[in-house]
Parts: structure tokens; sequence; C-alpha cells
């Protein structure tokens, strides 16, 4: 009986670990160079980036594509989401270019870095 319990228990670890490998091997860290077109802060302190240029690589479907900055999402803290956004509204005002690098798992684009180009 214990032998049937540990092939049960193994046969659920491997599918875990299989469905855990299969899911970070469809996703990627995509970098995307582009001027913001929106910043539209959210009511959960979250905030979506609207660029000027969509990149082809977020699975998102609608035009314009929006980018997400979360806390909680692809490693995003609450100090981290206030940074960025004060980064993003100074490249919007300046009209700079900004680099960010997003996860492409989902149509959020959860955006986990963002740099100001001079």
């Amino acid at each position: 009986m214990k032998m049937k319990r540990l092939g049960k228990c193994l046969s659920m670890l491997t599918l875990i670990v299989a469905f855990g490998y299969s899911n970070i091997a469809t996703s990627a860290e995509v970098i995307h160079l582009s001027t913001i077109k929106m910043l539209y802060p959210l009511a959960d302190g979250s905030f979506v980036l609207i660029f000027n240029a969509d990149s082809p690589s977020c699975p998102n479907a609608i035009t314009p594509k929006y980018y997400y900055v979360s806390v909680g999402n692809n490693g995003v803290t609450l100090e981290g989401s206030k940074k960025m956004y004060a980064a993003a509204a100074l490249a919007m005002a300046m009209n700079k270019q900004v680099n960010i690098a997003f996860d492409n798992a989902t149509s959020s684009c959860f955006i986990n870095r963002l740099t100001v180009i001079n």
C-alpha cells in the first residue's frame, strides 16, 4: 500500500515539475525601446504604459498594446513600481525613449525594468 502511494506521489511530482518547466519554456524576457504615448495609472496602484511603437513580442491583442507594471508580477516590488512610474512620467514629459524589459508569457506583458534613454 505504501509503495502504491509513493508511486502516485512521484507521478504527481513529475507532472508538477513538467508543468512548471513548460511554463518557463514558453515565456521569455523581451527588451523593447520606444517613447511613451500614454501613462495610465490604475486604482490598485499598478499602471499601464502605452508606447508609440509596439513590440511584436507582446501577445496583447489590443491596439495599441498595453504593458503593465504591477506589484507582485514579474518580480516588481512596491518601491520598484514607484520608481518606474516616476521615471516613466519624466520620460514621457521630456519625450525621451525608454528601454523596458517585459515578460511575454501573458497578454499583460508585465514590465520589471525601465531605463530612460538620453
